[in-house]
């Protein structure tokens, strides 16, 4: 056998609404199967989208986010690096580029996303 070779993914926000499948991704990741990746912009929508749909969970969300950096500490994708190809591509959806460019930016392997 050649080794245990980890693999990254980008994780979009639709990936991050639903709890279950959140903490199933956050479990895979932090036994070494794959590195966990998101840009602060991802951070932002899967957060705004709870938060417009619980408003009295705020609290709730914001400690979410926080185990979910301390569970991944090298989450970020760098938005400079986002920014800076992300306006180039062309795909259908604009506001899928910055999924993209974050995949790009971090050579990931993979991306979770819904599937439309």
């Amino acid at each position: 056998m050649a080794g245990h070779v980890r693999c990254t993914a980008i994780i979009d926000a639709c990936v991050f609404f639903g709890m279950l499948k959140t903490d199933a991704l956050m479990s895979l990741c932090t036994r070494g199967l794959f590195a966990a990746k998101w840009s602060r912009r991802i951070e932002d929508e899967w957060m705004g989208h709870l938060t417009q749909k619980l408003p009295d969970k705020q609290q709730q969300i914001t400690n979410r986010q926080a185990q979910m950096r301390l569970a991944v500490p090298d989450w970020e994708v760098s938005e400079d690096g986002i920014a800076a190809i992300g306006p180039s591509l062309q795909l259908p959806d604009k506001d899928d580029r910055h999924v993209l460019a974050a995949a790009i930016v971090d050579r990931a392997d993979l991306a979770f996303r819904r599937r439309p």
